[in-house]
């Protein structure tokens, strides 16, 4: 099956919104979460804080994962070394929760 691209899940999105008589935020946030869901099933860690947004202006949509800044790594999939996080946010200090992002250019396989 081919892939879809983002632009095509926003065309998507619309038509869905339309039909069901929804707002094109409820559709939006669903799917959002729906994406979040799958990256964090294909590249990360069930524990991870992961968030999506689409932008339905431009058709890109990004993943935020979310750390914490800490001295001691315990947990690499919710938090991040001091000297890590510097890297992602100049000023991060422990306690600082930091989000690295991850552009996501189009979706794999989709059940129908």
């Amino acid at each position: 099956m081919e892939e879809i691209n983002v632009k095509q899940l926003v065309l998507a999105v619309r038509t869905i919104a339309e039909e069901k008589n929804l707002p094109e935020e409820t559709v939006l946030s669903v799917i959002e979460q729906a994406i979040a869901a799958a990256w964090r099933r294909d590249n990360g860690e069930r524990d991870q804080e992961v968030r999506c947004e689409l932008d339905i202006n431009d058709g890109t949509a990004k993943v935020f994962v979310a750390r914490e800044v800490v001295e001691a790594v315990g947990s690499e999939a919710v938090e991040i070394n001091l000297e890590d996080a510097k890297k992602i946010k100049e000023d991060a200090v422990i306690g600082d929760i930091i989000e690295d992002s991850f552009e996501v250019t189009s979706f794999g396989r989709v059940a129908a």
